[in-house]
Protein backbone atom coordinates (compact mmCIF):
# COMPACT_ATOMS: atom_id res chain seq x y z
CA UNK A 1 0.00 0.00 0.00
CA UNK A 2 1.18 3.72 -0.65
CA UNK A 3 0.95 6.38 1.58
CA UNK A 4 0.66 9.66 0.00
CA UNK A 5 1.94 12.44 1.70
CA UNK A 6 0.89 15.41 -0.49
CA UNK A 7 -2.05 16.85 1.56
CA UNK A 8 0.29 16.82 4.88
CA UNK A 9 2.29 19.23 3.15
CA UNK A 10 -0.20 21.74 3.31
CA UNK A 11 -2.71 20.87 6.09
CA UNK A 12 -0.21 19.75 8.89
CA UNK A 13 0.99 23.02 10.62
CA UNK A 14 4.04 23.41 12.79
CA UNK A 15 4.47 26.59 15.45
CA UNK A 16 7.57 29.22 14.72
CA UNK A 17 7.84 31.78 17.50
CA UNK A 18 3.79 31.21 18.14
CA UNK A 19 2.70 31.45 15.04
CA UNK A 20 1.74 28.15 13.09
CA UNK A 21 3.08 27.59 9.37
CA UNK A 22 2.62 24.59 7.01
CA UNK A 23 5.80 23.39 5.04
CA UNK A 24 3.54 24.55 2.19
CA UNK A 25 3.84 28.17 3.48
CA UNK A 26 6.84 27.75 4.46
CA UNK A 27 8.03 26.62 1.39
CA UNK A 28 6.24 29.31 -0.91
CA UNK A 29 6.53 32.57 1.29
CA UNK A 30 9.86 32.08 2.92
CA UNK A 31 12.51 29.91 0.64
CA UNK A 32 11.01 30.76 -3.27
CA UNK A 33 11.37 34.43 -2.45
CA UNK A 34 15.21 34.22 -1.82
CA UNK A 35 14.76 33.63 -6.08
CA UNK A 36 17.30 30.55 -5.85
CA UNK A 37 16.26 27.76 -8.00
CA UNK A 38 18.53 25.32 -6.53
CA UNK A 39 16.34 25.27 -4.10
CA UNK A 40 13.57 23.13 -5.56
CA UNK A 41 16.32 20.44 -5.07
CA UNK A 42 17.23 21.14 -1.50
CA UNK A 43 13.11 21.06 -0.50
CA UNK A 44 12.38 17.19 0.13
CA UNK A 45 8.79 16.64 1.42
CA UNK A 46 9.28 12.53 1.91
CA UNK A 47 7.95 11.29 -1.44
CA UNK A 48 9.45 9.16 -4.03
CA UNK A 49 9.44 12.39 -6.38
CA UNK A 50 12.02 13.98 -4.37
CA UNK A 51 15.07 14.59 -4.49
CA UNK A 52 17.25 12.06 -2.83
CA UNK A 53 18.10 12.87 1.16
CA UNK A 54 21.04 14.52 2.08
CA UNK A 55 23.20 13.01 5.06
CA UNK A 56 24.10 16.28 5.79
CA UNK A 57 22.60 19.74 7.12
CA UNK A 58 22.79 22.44 4.95
CA UNK A 59 25.31 24.98 5.74
CA UNK A 60 25.26 28.97 5.02
CA UNK A 61 29.31 28.80 4.42
CA UNK A 62 29.07 26.49 1.90
CA UNK A 63 25.31 26.79 0.65
CA UNK A 64 26.31 27.61 -2.95
CA UNK A 65 28.29 24.26 -3.36
CA UNK A 66 26.13 22.53 -1.56
CA UNK A 67 23.09 23.46 -3.53
CA UNK A 68 24.92 22.86 -6.67
CA UNK A 69 26.13 19.24 -5.69
CA UNK A 70 22.13 18.32 -4.84
CA UNK A 71 21.01 19.62 -8.28
CA UNK A 72 23.64 17.60 -9.97
CA UNK A 73 22.97 14.56 -8.01
CA UNK A 74 19.01 15.04 -8.91
CA UNK A 75 19.50 15.32 -12.61
CA UNK A 76 21.62 12.26 -12.05
CA UNK A 77 18.14 10.57 -11.14
CA UNK A 78 15.77 8.96 -14.03
CA UNK A 79 12.63 10.30 -11.72
CA UNK A 80 14.10 14.09 -12.65
CA UNK A 81 15.80 13.87 -15.87
CA UNK A 82 15.61 11.09 -18.57
CA UNK A 83 16.66 10.82 -22.63
CA UNK A 84 13.25 9.05 -24.08
CA UNK A 85 13.49 9.11 -27.62
CA UNK A 86 16.17 11.52 -28.42
CA UNK A 87 13.61 14.03 -26.17
CA UNK A 88 14.73 15.15 -22.57
CA UNK A 89 11.87 14.42 -19.98
CA UNK A 90 12.48 16.68 -16.84
CA UNK A 91 10.65 16.69 -13.78
CA UNK A 92 7.42 18.24 -13.20
CA UNK A 93 8.83 21.46 -10.86
CA UNK A 94 10.19 22.44 -13.78
CA UNK A 95 6.91 22.90 -15.35
CA UNK A 96 5.26 24.00 -12.29
CA UNK A 97 8.11 26.00 -10.88
CA UNK A 98 9.19 27.55 -14.17
CA UNK A 99 9.36 31.28 -13.47
CA UNK A 100 11.82 30.19 -10.91
CA UNK A 101 14.34 28.90 -13.13
CA UNK A 102 14.55 32.40 -14.91
CA UNK A 103 16.15 33.99 -11.77
CA UNK A 104 20.30 34.59 -10.49
CA UNK A 105 21.36 34.05 -13.08
CA UNK A 106 19.54 31.25 -15.22
CA UNK A 107 17.52 32.06 -18.41
CA UNK A 108 14.98 29.35 -18.07
CA UNK A 109 14.92 25.94 -17.67
CA UNK A 110 17.02 24.82 -20.46
CA UNK A 111 19.79 27.16 -19.26
CA UNK A 112 19.73 25.45 -15.99
CA UNK A 113 19.65 21.91 -16.81
CA UNK A 114 22.44 23.00 -19.08
CA UNK A 115 24.21 24.16 -16.49
CA UNK A 116 23.72 20.74 -14.13
CA UNK A 117 22.64 17.51 -16.32
CA UNK A 118 25.21 15.20 -17.24
CA UNK A 119 27.49 16.01 -20.51
CA UNK A 120 25.29 13.29 -22.51
CA UNK A 121 22.05 15.28 -21.49
CA UNK A 122 22.95 18.92 -22.21
CA UNK A 123 22.65 21.21 -24.80
CA UNK A 124 18.98 19.62 -26.16
CA UNK A 125 16.22 22.33 -26.87
CA UNK A 126 13.55 18.98 -27.21
CA UNK A 127 12.67 19.24 -23.64
CA UNK A 128 9.39 18.13 -22.07
CA UNK A 129 8.33 18.73 -18.32
CA UNK A 130 6.62 15.64 -17.95
CA UNK A 131 8.11 12.68 -15.96
CA UNK A 132 4.72 12.01 -13.58
CA UNK A 133 5.71 13.10 -10.20
CA UNK A 134 5.46 10.25 -7.68
CA UNK A 135 3.79 11.52 -4.45
CA UNK A 136 4.05 7.92 -2.73
CA UNK A 137 6.00 7.99 0.65
CA UNK A 138 10.00 7.73 -0.02
CA UNK A 139 10.48 4.19 1.38
CA UNK A 140 12.86 1.80 0.52
CA UNK A 141 10.34 -0.09 -1.51
CA UNK A 142 8.63 2.48 -2.88
CA UNK A 143 11.73 3.65 -4.32
CA UNK A 144 13.11 -0.08 -5.55
CA UNK A 145 9.26 0.11 -6.57
CA UNK A 146 9.36 3.02 -9.02
CA UNK A 147 13.34 1.95 -10.17
CA UNK A 148 11.95 -1.42 -11.93
CA UNK A 149 9.21 0.29 -12.97
CA UNK A 150 11.56 3.05 -15.10
CA UNK A 151 13.77 -0.04 -15.55
CA UNK A 152 11.10 -1.73 -17.56
CA UNK A 153 9.30 0.34 -19.23
CA UNK A 154 13.00 2.59 -20.57
CA UNK A 155 15.49 -0.86 -20.53
CA UNK A 156 17.81 2.12 -21.95
CA UNK A 157 18.32 3.19 -18.93
CA UNK A 158 19.77 -0.02 -17.34
CA UNK A 159 17.94 0.42 -14.20
CA UNK A 160 17.77 -3.00 -13.30
CA UNK A 161 20.13 -5.28 -11.20
CA UNK A 162 23.01 -7.16 -12.76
Amino acid sequence: MYLNISTGWKSKHHEVEGTLYSLDNIEHNAIRPLADPRIHFAINGASVGCRSLKTEIFDGNQIDTQLDKVVTNALKNPLHLRMVNNKLSTTQLFKWFGKDFESSGYEGVTDFVNRFALERLQNTHQIEKKIKYDWNLNTKQNVLKKMQELGTKFPELKLTKK
